[in-house]
């Protein structure tokens, strides 16, 4: 069921709820916080995790760091009149071997204010070579941050926090999907 935003309190609250169910699924403690974007205008806010690189355990006894923000700011519905939405404006979610900047292993970045447009994700290896891979920006479409987890619970093994896990972000991405608007992706009017 959709819940009507009148507000942009209302519109923030909606969009941190369901990004907040999808991080439960492997954190139990980690939390979404808001606060000012330095950059973008007076509603520009950032949503970063809490902490800023979270520790989880995989099912072999190891661990792996994400870290997540996202820029965005309120528009306007134009699909509901006199509601407001989010509006993603970038995002940065990063996966590391350890807590340390030099143990990124994959990074999906999309920031069209800063100097690139694109959606990209840059790939670990810092050892020191000419061509380091992290310094490459590998194509790649919008990733909802429900597939960054997904990928952490499937891939990695991360050890999930709930039973229901691919049920949640099943539907929170699915309700990411329905509503969007990313350039040239527009869903139909619909009530729900």
């Amino acid at each position: 069921m959709r819940v009507p935003a009148r507000t942009k309190g209302d519109a923030l609250k909606r969009y941190v709820r369901y990004l907040q169910l999808s991080l439960s699924c492997i954190s139990g403690t980690a939390q979404f916080v808001t606060g000012p974007r330095p950059y973008g205008g007076e509603d520009a806010l950032a949503l970063t995790t809490k902490p800023e690189r979270m520790r989880l355990r995989c099912e072999d006894e190891t661990y792996v760091f994400l870290a997540a923000a996202q820029g965005f700011h309120f528009e306007a519905d134009p699909d509901f009149e006199g509601e407001w939405k989010v509006k993603t404006d970038e995002y940065a979610y990063s996966v590391f071997t350890s807590d340390e900047e030099s143990g990124q292993l994959f990074a999906w970045h999309w920031h069209p204010a800063a100097y690139r447009a694109d959606c990209h994700i840059h790939v670990g290896a810092r050892q020191g070579e000419e061509r380091a891979l992290y310094r490459y920006h590998v194509p790649s479409g919008r990733v909802a941050f429900e597939e960054v987890l997904r990928f952490l619970l499937e891939e990695f093994h991360v050890e999930s926090a709930r039973d229901d896990s691919e049920e949640i972000l099943t539907n929170s991405q699915t309700r990411f999907e329905a509503f969007r608007t990313w350039p040239g992706v527009r869903r139909p009017p619909s009530d729900s």
